[in-house]
């Protein structure tokens, strides 16, 4: 008998056979003997509220802001959405545009809840003082607006399009004042955005990156930290994002970086990063999300796929929503009680809910890979067996008759055979292991590479496989 591995990371690349691994997560496997990792059906999603019209341009949440509601700019308008899901529309001004937009939050003197919101051509505040949105004069230099905004410590920051300058506002102010600002130190490259990350202020521009702090000087309260000065830049506003006091983003060679203080560390792989390249900057975007420990970085690429970096296994791996090739949840916050995901073709908010099997009403297929080497001569397959999840299946309606479907390439996973269906046990039913027999024999230097499928609503996990079982 021998153990055959999985493959721990979905691989797409030109010239290579694809390996994927869609909808599943990474995570260690103490319950088996075989296998020290098991592969685990992502969430699924709830329903949960529909807000505003569509296209949904941001989904933002701060504990402590607007009563611990998150904010949802919905085409123009501006509402809040709490656990209840009780909805809120702000007055004021309509939000200009539909595109994704760029926003963050803090108190202001009176304790009021302050929102701002950067479209890249206008700067909006959003105050829970009258549930109000209120367009701001921005000073930046030809009316070019405002890219990104962020709030560290009491200060505003937002970037002024299309240089490398960016405003502040201190502390009570109300304005923003022309003579507060200042510019990137390292290099003249446009500034794509600004994210505050556990106490800094990282300016993400074209070409290089720096790291800025409060001085606590009132005449010079910002100032570029010593040692944080990178020739790294960013390639997109909308893939940048604070996971929990990690800063992720894309850089301008489609790379994805991650920083928790220090030199960005590369953390995609040359699968990930050939297809950034080959998808337009405005159609990329990400967002973060945790549950039961697997702290997500959801980066959406639309016609080439989403792609899912889990920060705890460090492995990326692709999430479909049945029908498409991507993942339609793109957006995420987490309420105290609940993660709110935003849909990418409609107006509806889920939850993102483990114990789900489904997208709200919808299945998803789980897929996954193992590899059989053989490095020299041939070697007989007289039989597979898998170690899943068995008999977590419901007594009636979809998914009582769960089916795994396996596929055996020979040929380095170019063309596949289809080896059949097996159940997955009806329900309790945990002993009626998944076997195929009469494989025939994988031939060097190819081996065998097998490919399952789950498509049924039912508990999936995967521990293991092995071959030439007694």
């Amino acid at each position: 008998m021998t153990a055959i591995p999985f493959l721990l990371s979905s691989f797409k690349r030109t010239g290579f056979a694809p390996m994927p691994l869609v909808n599943m997560l990474v995570e260690p496997d103490p319950s088996s003997q075989a296998a020290p990792v098991a592969l685990l059906a992502r969430p699924g999603l709830d329903t949960f509220a529909s807000v505003g019209t569509a296209p949904t341009r941001a989904l933002w949440q701060r504990q402590g802001l607007f009563g611990d509601a998150a904010l949802i700019v919905a085409s123009g308008a501006v509402v809040s959405l709490t656990a209840g899901a009780v909805q809120t529309t702000f007055g004021g001004v309509s939000v200009a545009g539909d595109n994704l937009v760029d926003i963050d939050g803090g108190l202001d003197s009176d304790y009021n809840s302050i929102a701002r919101i950067a479209t890249g051509s206008a700067l909006y505040k959003v105050s829970s003082d009258g549930n109000v949105v209120t367009a701001e004069t921005f000073p930046d230099s030809g009316n070019a607006g405002a890219t990104s905004v962020a709030f560290l410590d009491g200060y505003w920051m937002a970037s002024e399009a299309g240089s490398d300058a960016f405003y502040y506002q201190i502390p009570a102010s109300t304005t923003w004042s022309p003579l507060q600002f200042a510019s990137a130190e390292s290099a003249p490259d446009k500034l794509v955005c600004i994210r505050a990350v556990d106490g800094i202020a990282w300016l993400l521009g074209e070409s290089t990156l720096e790291g800025w702090r409060l001085t606590g000087s009132a005449s010079d309260p910002l100032a570029k930290a010593g040692g944080l000065k990178f020739d790294i830049g960013c390639k997109t506003k909308n893939a940048a994002v604070n996971c929990q006091g990690v800063l992720i983003f894309v850089d301008q060679n489609n790379s994805v970086r991650m920083t928790s203080g220090g030199q960005p560390e590369l953390i995609s792989d040359n699968t990930v990063a050939e297809q950034i390249r080959r998808t337009d900057a405005a159609d990329i975007r990400a967002s973060f999300y945790v549950k039961d420990q697997h702290p997500v970085y959801r980066l959406t690429l639309v016609s080439n796929g989403t792609w899912d970096y889990d920060l705890s296994s460090q492995k990326w791996t692709q999430a479909r929503s049945e029908g498409y090739d991507y993942a339609r949840a793109h957006l995420f916050a987490a309420l105290p009680s609940a993660v709110l995901a935003a849909d990418a073709l409609s107006n509806a908010i889920y939850t993102v809910n483990p114990d789900s099997r489904l997208d709200v009403a919808t299945t998803f297929t789980c897929e996954f890979c193992a590899r059989l080497e053989v490095k020299e001569g041939r070697a007989p397959i007289a039989n597979l067996e898998l170690d899943v999840l068995l008999g977590d299946a419901p007594s009636t309606g979809q998914g009582s008759n769960a089916l795994i479907v396996m596929y055996m390439s020979k040929d380095g996973g170019f063309t596949w055979s289809n080896m059949g269906s097996r159940s997955l046990g009806v329900t309790g039913a945990r002993l009626a292991t998944p076997r195929w027999n009469a494989l025939g024999d994988a031939v060097a230097p190819f081996g065998a590479v097998f490919k399952f499928q789950i498509s049924d609503p039912v508990g999936r996990r995967a521990s293991g496989a092995r071959v030439n079982v007694p």
